[in-house]
């Protein structure tokens, strides 16, 4: 039992790992990108003559977007937390065939959907409007890296799975 879970463990290090990495370096290089120099900031920023109340319009247009939010945004709790479980789920039924070939099943399904979001050009350009900052290459990387790959090497691992339950009979 304890090397089961020690394999497990360190699958989900290796899948979960490297992803997790990239995604922190990228949010720090933006977060260095987007703040300027504290000197730089308070050199160009004007004096204060009087505090007045932004626009009655751009205050709703602040709260509405801060309400709604952007649904074309990474959502990255998928990965960290959804492939973990089934990793596990896929490593628990290993001697149930019909299970393993379920979740084998669902996990091609959302490898494939979520590689075909990568390339699906309406749905950059409704994310594009939210953050201009996001290029092709990195909406494409995002989601084959975090939401493809993951489901697409479990996937390969329920396979081997079943090929070596038949195998065995």
């Amino acid at each position: 039992m304890a090397s089961t879970l020690t394999i497990i463990v360190w699958a989900g290090l290796v899948l979960i790992g490297p992803p997790v990495l990239l995604f922190w370096l990228i949010r720090r290089r933006r977060r260095r990108e987007r703040a300027p120099p504290a000197s730089a900031a308070l050199a160009a920023a004007p004096a204060p003559l009087a505090t007045a109340p932004a626009a009655p319009d751009a205050r709703k247009d602040t709260v509405e977007r801060a309400q709604t939010g952007n649904p074309y945004a990474f959502p990255y709790g998928m990965p960290l937390v959804a492939y973990p479980i089934l990793a596990i789920a896929l490593a628990s039924v290993r001697k149930n065939v019909w299970m393993t070939a379920m979740l084998v099943l669902l996990l091609a399904a959302l490898a494939l959907a979520f590689a075909r979001l990568a390339f699906n050009p309406p749905d950059f350009e409704k994310a594009r409007i939210d953050d201009p900052t996001l290029n092709r290459a990195t909406w494409r990387i995002n989601w084959l890296l975090f939401f493809a790959a993951p489901p697409a090497v479990l996937t390969l691992f329920g396979a081997a799975q079943l090929w070596l339950f038949w195998a065995a009979r």
